[in-house]
Formats: C-alpha cells, sequence, structure tokens
C-alpha cells in the first residue's frame, strides 16, 4: 500500500463524519446466534470473480464449521459446530444467512471458525473436501464458477462477536484468447471448440483444518469451457479452473491441444518452468497458423484473482504485508476518527455510507491487518505493536 494513494487524512475523517447514520450492533452475548459475513482477503467486501462477475451471487452457499478455540476438526469434542450451511442474503454485504440450524456460541470460552465455499460434502475422514476441475467444456458458466474453491478461517473468537470471513482462492484459472494466423480465417477458429489439458492433475482435496490444497494422482485429462463471446481482438477465448502448480513439485511434459471439428490438433508444450499458482488469473494470447500455433508466453498477463492462501508458494505479496509506511499510514488515519468516537468499529465505518469514502481510505479500512469488529482504539494499541514485514 503505497502512501501517495492515501487521500489527506483530514479529509478522510470529514467524509466518514458525513455518512449516514450508524449501524446498531447488539450487544455482544454469550450464547448468542453468530453473525457472519463474507469478503475476500484484501479486497473490498463481497468479491468474488470467476469467468463472469465480480460479486458473490444471491444464495451462493458457504459450508462453517466452530471449534474450540485452537481445536481440531478431527476431534469431535473440538466440533461446536459442524459443516453448518450459510447462505449469501446480501451480495453488497456479503452477510451470511443460516440455511438450517443457526451457529451459537458457547457460554464460555473462545472459538475457531472455518469455512469454504461452496458448501458439499466432506470426507469426515480426514475432514478434507474434493475437488475435480474434469468436464469444464461441458459446464455452465454457473458450474464452472462453483470450481473457484474458497476457504476462510477466524480464530480464537470471543463469544458474541460478529464474524468477518475473509475468504481467499485455493485454486488457479487460465484464460486463452485464440486468433486466426497465417492462412486460417476468423471463421475458423471461431468453430474451435475443443481445447484439452493433458497431463496436469485434475482432483485435489482441501483441507479444512488449515486450507492446505493437495493434489491427487494420477493425472488425467480434462477440457476448458468456451467462452460465449470471444475477449475482443481475438476469434475465440477458453477459460479453464487448474489445479495450483507450482515449485519443484508441479509436473513436467504438460500440454495444451487446440483440435477442430475435422479432427486436426495443434499442441502447445507447457514449459516446465510455468507456474499456475493459488489466487492468480493467467491470460496468454494464442495464435493458429496452418501449421504451427504461437503461444505468446513473454506477453502472459497473471493478476490477481483474489488472494493467495499463505500456504501457496508463488510471487504475489502474501495477505496482511506488512511496511512501516502502512503502518503510519493507517495510524494517522484511526487516530483521527478516534478522535470522533473511539468506540467504534472498523466494520461500522465501512458499513455507513460507502459511496461517500474514497477508495484510498476504503483500502486503508479494508487492509487485512487491521480486525473489523474491534474498537479504532484497540486497532492503534496493535498496530502498534507490529513491525514491518522483513
Amino acid at each position: 500500500m503505497k502512501t501517495n494513494r492515501y487521500i489527506p487524512i483530514f479529509a478522510a475523517a470529514a467524509l466518514l463524519a458525513a455518512c449516514a447514520q450508524e449501524i446498531e450492533r447488539p450487544e455482544p452475548r454469550p450464547g448468542a446466534a453468530v453473525e457472519f459475513a463474507a469478503s475476500i482477503a484484501g479486497e473490498a467486501p463481497a468479491t468474488r470473480t470467476t469467468s463472469g462477475g465480480n460479486s458473490w451471487v444471491l444464495n451462493d452457499s458457504v459450508g462453517i464449521y466452530m471449534l474450540k478455540a485452537g481445536g481440531s476438526l478431527t476431534l469431535a469434542a473440538d466440533r461446536l459446530a459442524s459443516n453448518a450451511y450459510y447462505s449469501v442474503s446480501n451480495v453488497s454485504t456479503g452477510a451470511l444467512t443460516p440455511k438450517g440450524t443457526p451457529i451459537y456460541y458457547p457460554v464460555s470460552g473462545n472459538v475457531d471458525f472455518v469455512a469454504y465455499y461452496p458448501a458439499g460434502v466432506v470426507r469426515t475422514s480426514d475432514y478434507t473436501y474434493g475437488i475435480s476441475v474434469k468436464d469444464q467444456q461441458t459446464m455452465t458458466e454457473v458450474r464452472q464458477n462453483q470450481l473457484d474453491v474458497m476457504w476462510a478461517d477466524r480464530r480464537n473468537i470471543a463469544s458474541g462477536t460478529a464474524v468477518s470471513l475473509s475468504f481467499r482462492h485455493v485454486m488457479s484459472k487460465i484464460t486463452l484468447n485464440v486468433m486466426a494466423g497465417k492462412n486460417f480465417v476468423s471463421n475458423d477458429v471461431k468453430a474451435l471448440t475443443t481445447v484439452s489439458f493433458k497431463g496436469m492433475w485434475a482432483e485435489a482435496r482441501l483441507k479444512l483444518q488449515d486450507g492446505t490444497l493437495t493434489p491427487v494422482e494420477p493425472k488425467a485429462d480434462f477440457s476448458a469451457r468456451k467462452l460465449p463471446t470471444a475477449t475482443t481482438n481475438f476469434d475465440a477465448s477458453f477459460t479453464a479452473i487448474l489445479v495450483p502448480q507450482s515449485g519443484t513439485t508441479k509436473p513436467t511434459g504438460r500440454t495444451v491441444a487446440f483440435t477442430f471439428p475435422d479432427g486436426n490438433s495443434y499442441v502447445w508444450a507447457i514449459p516446465d518452468t510455468t507456474n499456475f499458482v493459488a489466487g492468480k488469473h493467467y491470460t496468454y494470447p494464442v495464435t493458429i497458423n496452418r501449421d504451427s500455433i504461437v503461444v505468446e508466453d513473454s506477453e502472459t498477463t497473471a493478476i490477481g484473482w483474489g488472494t493467495p492462501h499463505d500456504n501457496d508458494p508463488g510471487g504475489a505479496d502474501p495477505v496482511g504485508t506488512i511496511t512501516q509506511a502502512k503502518i503510519d499510514a493507517i495510524t494517522t488515519l484511526l487516530n483521527d476518527l478516534e478522535a470522533a468516537d473511539k468506540n467504534k468499529t472498523v466494520a461500522v465505518l465501512r458499513e455507513e455510507d460507502l459511496t461517500a469514502i474514497a477508495p484510498a481510505v476504503l483500502a486503508i479500512l479494508n487492509d487485512p491487518i487491521l480486525d473489523p469488529y474491534k474498537t479504532l482504539e484497540q486497532n492503534i494499541d496493535e498496530l502498534n505493536k507490529l513491525k514491518p514485514t522483513p
């Protein structure tokens, strides 16, 4: 977070002071039903993006576990609530509503929460969630979106606290934008229907306890989904969700085959040095000539598709990277706001009237090193203890 992006602090304070009336929150009380809201780490609240759209879809479903603080999913005595289904009831705020009996806090003791999207069957022998990226070619957009598996946790939460679940993508995404080259015309490429991946993992298991993802052998072929509308200046576009592949353990000999209706196939050999990192979206321009295929690896764009989980290696910045400039900027803002109302929480500031808050201020308030449900004063105390990331 660069300091030159921040608006003047006195202006931020003035904007926030002019916001709508503060949203009332019930006083925390032991045994109360837990209030949940869903967001994605490092981004504005309630954002999710796969092959279409950039927001939660109404009724998107997540599964949530509540454990004793420091507990394990594999120990029955530690599980206080198991795989409770909640759905997105407000796409703007990310508010979650229970599909059945809500989760209630225990009468005493702090708790941990772990959650995943989309809600489904969990293997109770080891509390893992199975993922398969096969058959994407025949999937609808909605079904492919559900391969955008995400995970969240909150630890050591006091009874009665409203819980913001900050989800992280655990998969990778690739888009291949194809255009006609030498001795091909646009309509030839528009007729292309099959883009197949070979030599890659097609299945994985997500460990719900800590969010780690493990590929499942053997490797298997699978195909990308063709987008109904090609990217501008291209003749056809294909997208697929991938099991992440990076570091020395990633597969070698990976290929992508572009097969035309007449059976002719053009194969791209993916370089063994190429990584596909969790939370990243890789876009490749592809030119198909009558006698060759050219994939502009040097022009590849890999943009943030959410924030990678800390356990996934790669070049993306980790969640909550700390610099002294960031600490100073956030502390200065919170000090100014705290002078007006030291008991107000960061979450309330976000909810008051977001249209009246400059994007630079929202970027500060959404930074994952802040605790949304602690008061400004409490956050300042925590910031004063932080040291820059080496």
